[in-house]
């Protein structure tokens, strides 16, 4: 069975909207700086993508790190609300992903304690664009795939 990145990647997006946190979601890097920096913004990207260990006998699954991004200008005004408001969306965007998130049936889970890696986590830091610098958050959604391809047997 193929990964349906098309569908994981829209299923994310559309989540995160839903949440009412983000005021604008892409399923990619921004080619130009965000039109409402003062909002708290999210894209994703694709990260590594590795066979695991815990595949079936005939069937290999895979690990992929899906990388989400929230983020907002570092210099909105007030200065103090700028961690909070990065840190509150980010923790109700993971909170989402254990409670109310479902992919398809070809996603195992999401791998928040590592048992097939590197666990769920989210870093804070700076994200410099154009003329403009960016609080940021960027969180590492580990997904555990069943069955993506064949073992040959010979």
């Amino acid at each position: 069975m193929a990964i349906d990145a098309t569908k994981i990647f829209s299923d994310l997006e559309g989540h995160a909207m839903r949440s009412g946190y983000f005021t604008n979601v892409n399923g990619h890097e921004p080619k130009s700086p965000a039109v409402l920096a003062d909002q708290i913004n999210l894209f994703f990207w694709s990260g590594p993508l590795q066979p695991v260990l815990s595949s079936g006998l005939n069937m290999i699954s895979f690990r992929w790190e899906i990388i989400a991004r929230t983020f907002t200008r570092a210099d909105s005004e007030p200065g103090d609300a700028i961690d909070p408001a990065v840190v509150t969306a980010t923790l109700a965007f993971v909170s989402s992903l254990a409670a109310a998130f479902s992919l398809n049936e070809q996603v195992r889970h999401v791998d928040f304690y590592g048992s097939d890696g590197e666990q769920l986590s989210a870093t804070p830091g700076y994200y410099d664009y154009g003329d403009a610098t960016y609080r940021c958050m960027d969180i590492t959604i580990p997904l555990v795939i069943n069955d993506v391809m064949a073992v040959a047997r010979g």
